[in-house]
């Protein structure tokens, strides 16, 4: 039987973009940009596809996703730093405790419309993630 513990979560900077303050939201719309840009890259996709099949070991995804190592535990990291991707440690019986990912975000909703982008990261925090990119968000 396998086991899981808590989450962890690397340590907050002060411009880490996990960082959110309600009275703020620069730091929303920034995790939002981040998190954007990162799923634009077919890598960060093929690894968060992977992990829609529940969580697993950085061997296990890359049995799924056609990238080097090297690639798939860039993208691992980049996921994690912006929280949509959260790792722990899996306790096995045997006494091998692997580093185990899983997706952070319960949902991910992006909507256009003519005065931007409107992005919704829910993590199942209770708080308001919905957060506005308006205008040309490549300028």
């Amino acid at each position: 039987m396998t086991t899981y513990t808590s989450n962890v979560r690397p340590p907050v900077s002060a411009g880490d973009p996990l960082k959110r303050q309600s009275s703020q939201g620069e730091e929303s719309t920034k995790r939002a940009e981040d998190v954007l840009e990162l799923l634009g890259d077919e890598y960060a996709r093929a690894v968060v596809t992977a992990l829609l099949d529940g969580p697993q070991t950085g061997p296990e995804i890359l049995e799924q996703v056609d990238a080097s190592r090297a690639t798939v535990y860039r993208r691992l990291n980049a996921l994690e730093r912006v929280g949509v991707v959260e790792s722990g440690l899996r306790l096995d019986p045997d006494g091998h405790h692997p580093k185990e990912f899983h997706l952070a975000l319960d949902c991910l909703e992006v909507s256009f419309d003519a005065d931007g982008v409107d992005v919704h990261l829910d993590d199942g925090g209770g708080s308001d993630p919905r957060v506005a990119v308006r205008g040309n968000p490549s300028a």
